[in-house]
């Protein structure tokens, strides 16, 4: 198993092929902090993804920092999109977040924030 770690987060997991659901689960150590996860289906090129954002401001609608983000892969991760034609590239994104009160983002129809 391989990884490649944002700010400060452990990550552990197993990958499940074809889900592209985002699951949340509280953190047990500290209250209000939640753990994201979701399975890409591409190379990783950042942290950013709008279904994360999204179920984040459902989990934590009054805001959140992100506190951590991580990939995880069971074999070695792909360098770009072209590695994951024919075999699929299932990567686990991982959000560790802790909800505060915060002003919204803007919305944009580019998806940038």
């Amino acid at each position: 198993m391989r990884y490649i770690l944002g700010a400060g987060m452990a990550l552990s997991f197993v990958i499940s092929s074809g889900c592209t659901t985002v699951n949340s689960a509280p953190f047990p150590q500290k209250e209000k902090t939640f753990v994201l996860t979701t399975i890409v289906h591409d190379a990783p090129t950042n942290f950013d993804y709008r279904r994360m954002r999204h179920k984040a401001d459902e989990v934590c609608p009054e805001g959140y920092n992100i506190e951590g983000q991580a990939f995880g892969a069971q074999s070695e991760l792909p360098k770009s999109d072209l590695a994951c034609v024919g075999k699929g590239c299932d990567l686990q994104l991982q959000w560790k977040i802790h909800c505060v009160p915060r002003e919204k983002r803007p919305f944009s129809i580019f998806g940038n924030y």
